[in-house]
């Protein structure tokens, strides 16, 4: 009988710590099974981010090729000690060409910045998103949600798709902005 007893009372007290120890689960174990292809989609996103800048601003090579030509034109008249009047016009084209090229980085700046802006902002939206569901993934595996497995088994691949539907529309958006 004190046999039983003692034998209940460590099972009372040592079961708890054993569960607890066996059921949890590591957020990289999570990341490994569940998120696999999650880094290489962000990965792809910084990519076409990095590419934003030739295609929204596809005008800024040949004002830069057209400004150092009338720079480089400016320069010879001076140097040839041209007269005023060829000098002050080089000079007007050069400035003029100077400040063309200024605007267009300047507004090729804006539109790239707010493109990064945009798209980071729906990482950080993805990102959470991956976040709650990872810690749904991880209560489920330790064992402390209710959830039936056929359920947990949908709402894991209704999460896994909007996450990769929303990486693609975010690569998608950054790959057409213009």
């Amino acid at each position: 009988m004190k046999k039983s007893i003692l034998f209940l009372v460590l099972l009372l007290v040592l079961l708890p710590y054993q569960s607890a120890f066996a059921a949890s689960v590591s957020t990289a174990t999570v990341e490994k099974l569940y998120f696999e292809n999650y880094k290489s989609k962000v990965k792809e996103v910084r990519e076409a981010q990095k590419a934003l800048y030739g295609s929204l601003c596809s005008e800024v090579p040949a004002l830069t090729a057209k400004a150092k030509a009338s720079a480089a034109q400016y320069n010879s008249l001076v140097k040839s000690k041209a007269g005023k009047e060829a000098v002050s016009q080089a000079k007007a084209v050069r400035d003029q060409d100077k400040k063309a090229l200024l605007d267009a980085k300047k507004a090729c700046t804006k539109k790239v910045n707010d493109a990064k802006k945009r798209s980071n902002l729906q990482l950080r939206e993805v990102d959470k998103y991956k976040r709650d569901l990872s810690a749904m993934i991880k209560a489920h595996l330790s064992g402390k949600d209710q959830m039936r497995e056929d359920e947990f088994s949908k709402k894991v691949q209704e999460g896994l798709t909007y996450i990769n539907d929303k990486l693609d529309n975010i690569i998608r958006e950054l790959k057409n902005a213009r």
